[in-house]
Parts: C-alpha cells; structure tokens; sequence
C-alpha cells in the first residue's frame, strides 16, 4: 500500500464513527395539533374535542366569528372514522355542521338551492374547513368525490404540506392532496 492509499485509510477510518453516525436513522419528534402556531399564517386550528385533541382547520378571516360559538365533534353516520366540526342550536338541539355554515357565508345561494345540495370537501378531510376545501354538490357529485377510509389525508398531514410550503415563501397550493 502506497503513502497516499495509508493516508486516505486512516482518513477513512477516522469519518466512518461520523458517518456511521449520520447514516444512523435519527428518532423523529412527534408534533401534537396542539403544538403547532399557526398564528403567521392564513390558517387556525379550532378546538372541537380537548379531552381526544382534535381540531378542525379554518381560515384566519373565519376564525374570529366561528370562535364565538363553541364547536364540538360529530361522526359521519355512515362512515364513523369521519369526524365534521358542528353545534347544536336552538331548545331542539338542531345540528348545524360548520362548513356548511362556512359556505352559506361566503357563497350564499337560494333556500332552494342549498336544500338539494350538500357541502363538500374537496381534499376528503372532514375537519379541513378552509374556504378553498368547500364547494357545493348535489348528493350524487358529492358520492362520486367519496374516498375510501386510507385515502384521506390526516388533518396533521395537511397541516404540515401547508407550513412546508408557507415556510418555503414559494405559492401555497389551495388544497393539498
């Protein structure tokens, strides 16, 4: 072995604890919803369950009127893994689910026409309310848009592919997925 192939060797040897090291999957620190700040962005989280920990995803320019009420959980009736953001009103407790709410504020249509539609979310997630997410549908559009339970994206995975961008500076896609 030549001087230089001894040098290099020994060089090699020195960095390889290093590189063992760095090529050492690294434990990966989890974030709860109720962690994350969402205060330098267009986004908040609303609590709707602090006991379990879950949050619906809102607009900022929504938050401040939707915070006056309080919110709470309610699971789809056909598929229990949803979870929608809704109130109860009224002495007979009628429900009022938030995104509907939402987009009667800002995309007001006839009692006619909101009668034969529902409220969808374009990226599957029930607790993401954000204007961008919500649209209008008949029953059978609304079907047609349903995924199947492990393809909806996590509200945290939302979360994060939003800050990722945001942090980025660079254009925020309006929904994620």
């Amino acid at each position: 072995m030549s001087g230089y192939d001894k040098t290099l060797a020994d060089k090699l040897d020195a960095i390889a604890p290093i590189v063992t090291h760095l090529l050492k999957p690294q434990p990966v620190e989890l974030i709860t919803l109720e962690q994350v700040d969402l205060s330098r962005t267009a986004w908040r989280l609303i609590p709707l369950s602090e006991r379990r920990g879950v949050y619906c995803l809102v607009d900022a320019d929504d938050y401040g009127w939707l915070t006056e009420v309080t919110w709470n959980i309610s699971w789809g009736s056909r598929t229990p893994w949803q979870q929608y953001a809704k109130r109860n009103v009224g002495s007979g407790r009628a429900t009022v689910r938030m995104h509907r709410e939402i987009l009667i504020r800002h995309d007001p249509r006839s009692d006619r026409f909101m009668a034969k539609r529902h409220v969808d979310h374009v990226n599957g997630q029930t607790l993401d309310n954000r204007r961008c997410n919500l649209r209008w549908l008949t029953p059978g559009e609304n079907a047609a848009n349903r995924r199947p339970r492990g393809r909806v994206p996590s509200l945290e995975s939302i979360i994060a592919e939003l800050l990722t961008a945001h942090a980025a500076g660079g254009a925020m896609a309006e929904v994620p997925f």
